[in-house]
């Protein structure tokens, strides 16, 4: 929920300066993070389903709801890269204004709050073993990326307005690239624990030992 907060005012704000500042790039990212609003919205509504005990209906609980919400952020997550980069490809082609200066504090905002997400929301998610949680958290990690992305993008503006005035609008682009990795990275991985996928040979080993130190457990 503190996500969602941060993630619904850092949106608010690139957007807006964005949009004032004549800097695709930023406003790429603020788009990325409105919708990290739904995508942690999606994890928490998944959180609460899944925390629900077995029924007649569901004698091993809902745990597998939170993996469909999972799933959910990672198809989301791809669709928004690809309309990110496409819409920054076509203001590639058109006028071009020289962002301001004070285009940049919204994105170095952002990489310190997310850089906090990310680090909260790895630590409580590999904590309670939820899929949901972990795939936010690397959400949150490809944030500081795409914000660092926006920031060098900005700045190769800002340095030389002339020369490279159209890479805001290729950093914008770079943004919906890496989002649309993360999304399909996401989707691997849940589709690969719907699957019943086997765990790594480290797992197997631990999962192995606890089993056999149980007297009388002979395999």
């Amino acid at each position: 929920m503190a996500s969602m907060l941060a993630s619904a005012a850092l949106a608010t704000l690139k957007i807006t300066v964005g949009l004032r500042g004549h800097s695709t790039a930023v406003v790429s990212d603020g788009f990325e993070s409105a919708g990290d609003v739904l995508a942690s919205g999606l994890v928490l509504f998944g959180l609460l389903i899944a925390a629900r005990p077995p029924d007649k209906e569901h004698p091993y609980g809902h745990g597998r709801f939170e993996i469909l919400t999972a799933l959910a952020v990672g198809a989301m997550l791809t669709a928004t890269g690809v309309i990110i980069s496409w819409r920054s490809l076509e203001l590639a082609r058109g006028h071009e204004h020289a962002p301001a200066v004070w285009a940049i504090w919204p994105l170095i905002i952002s990489i310190v709050v997310k850089s906090a997400g990310a680090m909260a929301k790895r630590y409580y998610g590999l904590k309670i073993r939820s899929a949901a949680l972990v795939a936010d958290a690397s959400n949150d990690s490809v944030d500081v990326l795409s914000a660092t992305t926006a920031l060098v993008a900005l700045g190769f503006s800002l340095w030389k307005p002339v020369r490279f005035a159209i890479s805001d609008h290729f950093g914008g682009f770079a943004v919906g690239l890496i989002v649309m990795v993360l999304g399909l990275r996401v989707v691997r991985d849940t589709i690969s624990q719907l699957m019943d996928t086997m765990p790594d040979a480290q797992h197997m080993s631990q999962i192995r030992h606890a089993a056999l130190s149980v007297p009388g457990a002979l395999g």
